[in-house]
């Protein structure tokens, strides 16, 4: 489009254009007929929009009192609920609450009347000190080649069930 189109359409368009600007305004949509039809139907389009608008003496509706609290009132009666409304609630938080102190009372019941352990976890394990397990003398050698199938199996048992 032309500089002197894009200046003057849009108060063309709303009709506050002076009559010298009309004319130079016209001259150059006689000059370039493409943006002539095109802004043929921009006015067309904004005479249509100007119909639509209420005449300055009409008056103005306003809803009854109460009504966009009865439209609201009305979505949220026909929302489906959510799995995630149930959070919402105070009540929930309530339920929450009260399990989670149930919970902490009965495991305080249980470790105050629980049978006291005979023995720590780990207190038949002996603390192996490097030193002294250095200076051990290391477990003789079995050759398996030399013993006797009743001694085989007498190892694999020992070996099976042997326990550090």
């Amino acid at each position: 489009m032309d500089r002197v189109i894009e200046e003057h359409l849009e108060d063309y368009l709303r009709g506050t254009l002076d009559p010298n600007g009309i004319a130079e305004l016209e001259r150059a949509l006689a000059a370039d007929a493409e943006a002539g039809a095109l802004v043929k139907q921009f006015r067309a389009q904004a005479d249509l929009l100007r119909e639509l608008r209420p005449p300055q003496d009409a008056v103005e509706l306003e809803p009854a009192p109460g009504f966009y609290a009865r439209v609201m009132n009305r979505v949220e009666a026909e929302r489906a609920p959510s799995i995630w409304s149930v959070f919402a609630e105070p009540l929930f938080f309530r339920r929450l609450a009260f399990a989670s102190g149930a919970l902490l009372v009965l495991l305080g019941v249980l470790m105050a009347t629980g049978e006291p352990r005979q023995q720590p976890m780990f207190a038949d394990r002996q603390v192996i000190r490097p030193e002294i397990e250095m200076a051990r003398e290391p477990d003789p050698v079995i050759d398996v080649t030399t013993v006797s199938s009743g001694d085989r199996a007498r190892i694999l048992v020992d070996l099976t069930t042997y326990e550090q």
